[in-house]
């Protein structure tokens, strides 16, 4: 069996049909009825869809033809019924006149004239095959044969204009090549194609040469089109059609539900010109809002700068809290990556599809300072103009209208303020400790003060009692022990007569002499006490009597005593 591969060209792909054909006896091949239809399947899929057009330039009222007489003005220069023409411009007739360059081929045949006057540019091409110019003397000739063929535009040759292409087999179109036809110019002529603005294609065939991409738009042969090729709006499907999609979408051209370029023909019916309208109206509209869609989804990444002084916070607050509050929050990386995510939760709570990132921070106390990046897409970044991108505030917070500011000011003091006041409770929490096993009662107080006098503020009472907490304490440290002694003294005076035979004892505090009473008590010293024991050691200061057992029994007499009392008071303090 022979094997052949067939090949259809579809759209912006290629659809391979390997087809097995047997040359040899059917019967031979054995092919089941299953298979065929496999085979038919596969056809059908591939001829399905296939949309590409070979369309065929008619070239019979546009070409640029030497030998062809409708391309001259006066006399020609083959088969002229007449003398030869005396010259045979190909190009301007004077100096200086408009010309545009064409390429021109002479096919077999005998051109006659008596000269040939070319222009500084242009191409004219003799055929191989037996194009013969003859030049005569000037008396056997007449006229002038002016080349006409290019010069300017007109219907016949526009490459928009439906009615000049046909189909291989020669039926007419109802649209010019777009950008999955091939426009195929015979090999039999030479044209000048004018191909104003944009021209979707999916390639052009001239001569049996291909032209399929881009990059080979220059080697298109020169003069052959108009524009020339070097300025020449011609655009190639190539081999995903991506990039041509996006040009037609830029040109207008584009249908969005179709999925491809859409070319108009120049030269419209009246019926099509309608319809070409109502087309490139609903065509217009898609695609505007198609862009507009691409470029409010289109991310957009700006630069912020703010400065934040604590101005119009040291007017409610206290200096020192403030100052130890923002810190703590930028102490360690810990803090501020933490103040980092906290902006970006915030932002995006309250600004879709925003992301905040390139953070940097710059703290002195007093102020500080965020540079910063932000990214959305078009439709959001348009509500954040570039003067609402910097800013510097001292005198009031960020309000809300400035929605980046805001929330990076929110979340900064928010924070700082939680860990400044994570660290005032856990301080709070020791001192109240403290107080606790100092003085519990008096602390029990302090806290009330401080929990109910204002729950609000619990934070601001602690601050202002705390100071006053630390003094008391501070006091209690200093405690000390203090001794008063008072002295208090009583005097009494008796008067009474003893009458003493051999000897007289004298008391302290008693007149020496004086007589004493018979049967009257003894007063014991102060500082010593009689027991049935005896005496007890005197106290310190007081005078000893020692006993005298021959002592012999006092008599009744007058006597005076005297009895001093001293008595010691001691307050602990």
């Amino acid at each position: 069996a022979t094997f052949v591969l067939i090949k259809f060209i579809l759209f912006d792909k290629l659809c391979n049909c390997l087809i097995v054909v047997c040359r040899s006896d059917l019967k031979a091949m054995r092919m089941s009825i299953a298979r065929l239809i496999a085979i038919l399947v596969v056809l059908i899929i591939c001829v399905i869809g296939i949309q590409a057009r070979d369309l065929v330039w008619k070239g019979s009222e546009c070409n640029t033809n030497f030998h062809n007489n409708a391309n001259w003005d006066g006399a020609v220069p083959i088969n002229n019924p007449n003398k030869p023409a005396e010259t045979v411009f190909f190009g301007p007739t004077l100096a200086g006149e408009e010309w545009d360059p064409v390429y021109s081929r002479a096919t077999e045949g005998t051109y006659e004239m008596h000269r040939l006057v070319f222009a500084d540019n242009g191409v004219l091409e003799l055929d191989s095959d037996g194009a013969e110019f003859v030049f005569y003397e000037n008396d056997a000739t007449e006229g002038e044969a002016l080349f006409t063929a290019g010069q300017g535009y007109s219907r016949a040759c526009d490459f928009r204009c439906h009615e000049n292409f046909e189909t291989p087999e020669g039926a007419s179109v109802e649209d010019p090549p777009c950008s999955q036809d091939t426009a195929v110019f015979p090999t039999d002529s030479t044209y000048k194609i004018y191909m104003r603005g944009f021209n979707p294609l999916g390639g052009i065939d001239i001569a049996g040469n291909s032209y399929v991409l881009d990059d080979q738009r220059l080697d298109l042969p020169t003069y052959h089109f108009s524009p020339n090729p070097n300025k020449l709006e011609v655009f190639f499907r190539g081999t995903d059609g991506s990039s041509l999609n996006n040009l037609c979408k830029d040109a207008g051209v584009f249908d969005l539900d179709a999925g491809e370029c859409v070319c108009f023909t120049s030269c419209p019916s009246a019926d099509q010109e309608r319809e070409q309208n109502e087309r490139l109206r609903e065509i217009a509209k898609a695609i505007a809002e198609e862009n507009l869609r691409i470029f409010l989804a289109t991310p957009v990444t700006k630069t912020i700068t703010y400065t934040f002084l604590y101005r119009f916070l040291l007017n409610r607050l206290d200096r020192d809290f403030v100052y130890h509050a923002f810190r703590t929050l930028f102490f360690s990386d810990e803090n501020v990556e933490l103040l980092f995510s906290t902006i970006s939760q915030s932002l995006g709570n309250d600004i879709k599809n925003m992301t905040f990132h390139g953070v940097d921070f710059n703290h002195v106390d007093g102020q500080f300072t965020i540079e910063a990046t932000v990214t959305a897409p078009n439709a959001i970044m348009q509500n954040f103009p570039d003067n609402t991108l910097v800013g510097s505030f001292g005198a009031s917070i960020p309000s809300i209208d400035r929605p980046l500011a805001y929330h990076t000011w929110k979340s900064a003091s928010t924070l700082a303020f939680d860990l400044a006041s994570d660290v005032c409770l856990e301080e709070q929490n020791r001192l109240y400790q403290l107080c606790d096993d100092l003085t519990p009662m008096a602390c029990n107080i302090v806290r009330s003060i401080a929990d109910i006098s204002d729950p609000t503020r619990i934070l601001d009472n602690v601050d202002l009692i705390l100071p006053q907490l630390e003094v008391y304490l501070n006091l209690t440290d200093a405690l000390v022990t203090t001794t008063t002694t008072t002295t208090t003294t009583t005097s009494t005076t008796t008067t009474s007569t003893t009458t003493t035979p051999n000897a007289t004892t004298t008391v302290p505090g008693t007149t020496p002499g004086a007589p004493t009473t018979p049967g009257a008590p003894t007063t014991a010293p102060v500082g010593g006490e009689t027991t049935p024991d005896g005496p007890t050691p005197n106290m310190p200061g007081s005078t000893d009597v020692p006993p005298t057992s021959d002592m012999p029994a006092p008599t009744s007499e007058d006597e005076t005593t005297t009895t001093t009392t001293t008595t010691t008071t001691t307050t602990t303090t």
